[in-house]
């Protein structure tokens, strides 16, 4: 029996005292009888863990001091986890199924109807070996226009609409005649439901050409209509002096070549797209132009107003006289003007360069977008110039030389570059990150600056003090304005 206070069997201690730790001895380690013991049989919901497991040898000690037998193993029980599932999932699984499919089959027919209608048939390749099915010809004399108006028609199932505007060829005539010619592909089973007619819509008479198709017929067939106008000349007084032109077409064209002068008090063309192209072509009234797309091309109009509306297409007016508004819009195009004269002229695209040559006007309007501005005009009373990201090259003078006028003249990241004749201005010249530079070379001495710095000058040119308004502001580029003929300051 080892007494109180003594060390510990496997302890010494040393000469002062102090206990001395010796390392603890181990058995060798052998083969023989060092091995866990067999897996036991167990059941399907038991596992048994091996005496690797951390305290195994104290859960054996503590089965020990229970009486249980060393050898027996240790049971672990396996917590059986049964996942409950939900009803009705095939259901939901089999619903979501068929809805994705009907959404994609209302994607592909939403493609397929936007293809038709957008893209119809309007290659030759699609439309070769088309006859004449249709051939039908209306006379309007004044009683039938005693309304103002005369319309044509042609947008429904046909893929193709042509239209020429052409002056009788007989001076005598005092009718206006419309001739449709449908044509179709031969053997066509639905060739007999294409339909010519006239037609009163509120008092006034309308041609309507019109094709009664399947509505899922894929790929189309082609059918074209070529309508043919033929207006009196303007010196016939037998048609009422109110006549007044409608087209409404699809896809297509329409040409108005060398018609002259014709009896009509205005013209309006509405295509969904197509080119559009007058020439030689003068009335008494407003001529309207539009179409989604397509190029418009208009040399020797006259008019008493002229509005040309497309867009991914350009325009080009070219000896173009009106007595009221010109007014030409597109998109992702460029605007070409040469040799046009108006009370106003508005000249509006983007992404789209403006090219002015010779337009009079007492009010010009130039605007774009990401395209340059270059050309001369003749201002009345004011013009303004905008334009972003692109040069401005500007040359103008006033309509009359002692009347002021007023030039705006905007852009950014772009340079402008203004002359001016026969003015006397007040005038303000600013850009930013750039220099502002105003010159007179031929008479530098009419010119005086109230702030002049690299960036920024404003100033007087010239002595009378009825003067024009001259505003340059662009940024990141540099800003020239310069006066030029002083002969009148």
């Amino acid at each position: 029996m080892q007494r109180h206070g003594s060390p510990a069997r496997g302890r010494t201690s040393d000469g002062a005292g102090r206990r001395r730790v010796e390392p603890e001895q181990f058995p060798p380690l052998a083969d023989d009888g060092q091995q866990p013991p067999p897996y036991a049989a167990l059941g399907p919901a038991e596992y048994y863990q091996p005496a690797s497991f951390p305290g195994y040898a104290a859960v054996q000690a503590v089965q020990a001091a229970q009486g249980a037998d060393e050898s027996q193993a240790l049971l672990v029980r396996r917590v059986r986890v049964r996942r409950r599932r939900r009803r009705g999932g095939w259901l939901c699984g089999g619903a979501c199924f068929v809805v994705g499919l009907l959404l994609i089959a209302a994607l592909g027919s939403s493609l397929v109807y936007v293809v038709r209608r957008m893209v119809p048939p309007s290659w030759d390749w699609q439309c070769a070996g088309l006859a004449p099915a249709v051939d039908r010809t209306f006379a309007f004399d004044g009683a039938a226009l005693a309304g103002g108006a005369l319309g044509v028609e042609s947008t429904n199932g046909v893929a193709i609409t042509h239209v020429h505007v052409v002056r009788a060829a007989n001076a005598s005539r005092s009718a206006v005649e419309v001739r449709a010619v449908v044509e179709a592909r031969p053997g066509a089973k639905w060739t007999g439901r294409i339909a010519v007619d006239s037609e009163l819509r509120d008092a006034v008479p309308w041609v309507a050409v019109r094709v009664q198709r399947p509505g899922w017929e894929w790929p189309r067939d082609c059918v074209r209509a070529v309508i043919y106008v033929t207006v009196p000349p303007a010196d016939e007084r037998r048609l009422p002096a109110n006549t007044h032109l409608h087209i409404a077409a699809g896809a297509g064209s329409l040409s108005a070549l060398d018609p002259g002068r014709l009896a009509l008090a205005g013209l309006s063309v509405d295509m969904r797209s197509g080119p559009v192209q007058v020439h030689g072509l003068a009335i008494a009234g407003p001529i309207a132009v539009s179409t989604a797309s397509g190029r418009v091309n208009a040399t020797r109009l006259s008019a008493d107003s002229v509005s040309v509306t497309t867009a991914n297409a350009a325009v080009a007016l070219s000896q173009v006289a009106v007595r009221g508004t010109l007014s030409a819009v597109t998109s992702n195009a460029s605007i070409r003007t040469a040799d046009v004269t108006a009370d106003r002229a508005q000249l509006r695209t983007t992404n789209g360069a403006l090219q002015l040559h010779a337009v009079a006007a007492q009010v010009l309007s130039a605007q774009t977008s990401n395209g340059a501005v270059h050309g001369d005009a003749v201002v009345g009373e004011a013009a303004a110039v905008h334009t972003t990201n692109a040069a401005v090259a500007l040359h103008a003078a006033p309509a009359v030389a002692a009347r002021p006028i007023a030039v705006t003249v905007t852009s950014s990241n772009g340079p402008l570059d203004v002359t001016l004749d026969r003015v006397r201005a007040d005038f303000d010249v600013a850009t930013s990150h750039a220099r502002a530079e105003v010159r007179a070379p031929l008479a530098p001495h009419h010119l005086r600056f109230r702030f002049a710095s690299d960036a920024h000058k404003s100033g007087v040119y010239g002595n009378a003090a009825a003067r024009s308004r001259i505003s340059l502001a662009t940024s990141n580029a540099h800003a020239l304005l310069t006066f030029a003929e002083p002969r009148d300051v």
